[in-house]
């Protein structure tokens, strides 16, 4: 009998998380966490630069699901209507930021004009 206290669960814990990353590199995948400074170790130049990096990726892709979220809920049944609903509302959330970008790139040739 495996008692379950704190530590013995804290433990399991970093275990799977340990087995999580491990899996990430046998398919070559490369984790995408930031690194967090601590008071005797502040970051390096590379890790401030890795740590932009993933801030600019994370924050675009959060901004796309932030987007499709306020478009409705998902209330169908089944895989496939789900996945065809993300895939037109992705495809939507597409030809939305096409038009505006071709808006931009028209101001932008009106004004140097």
């Amino acid at each position: 009998n495996i008692e379950f206290s704190p530590l013995n669960y804290f433990t399991v814990l970093v275990y799977y998380i340990k087995l999580c990353l491990l899996s990430l590199v046998e398919m070559q995948v490369t984790p995408k966490i930031n690194a967090r400074a601590s008071v005797n170790h502040p970051l390096t130049t590379e890790q401030k630069k890795s740590n932009q990096h993933n801030s600019k990726v994370r924050s675009r892709v959060e901004h796309v699901f932030a987007h499709n979220s306020k478009r409705g809920k998902m209330r169908y049944i089944g895989s496939a209507r789900v996945r065809l609903y993300v895939l037109l509302v992705a495809a939507l959330h597409n030809m939305h930021r096409l038009s505006l970008i071709k808006s931009q790139l028209c101001m932008i040739k009106a004004i140097a004009s």
